[in-house]
């Protein structure tokens, strides 16, 4: 991770050079635009933790989600199907 985070930091640094930018497509960002994105990147990681501590069984409803299928039939298939037939229709 720690490598992860130093060619991330090497990116965003970069982008205040010519070729850097050319290179990763990024814009110029002074200081506090890089501490505005380690922010959210830091944010991030703590979503991540809180994330975890969710039991799986509060997420049993997706069990219902059929999205290997060829054509599923929950809800919101079955809303696009209607829809797309009263556009065929009307």
């Amino acid at each position: 991770m720690i490598i992860e985070l130093a060619i991330q930091h090497f990116m965003l640094l970069s982008s205040n050079t010519k070729i850097g930018s050319a290179l990763f497509g990024t814009a110029p960002l002074d200081s506090t635009q890089l501490a505005i994105c380690w922010g959210f990147g830091s944010f991030s990681l703590f979503v991540n933790l809180i994330a975890k501590k969710i039991p799986i069984e509060n997420f049993k409803f997706t069990l219902n989600f059929a999205l290997e299928n060829e054509r599923p039939n929950d809800a919101i298939t079955n809303l696009v199907d209607k829809y797309q037939n009263a556009m065929k229709s009307g």
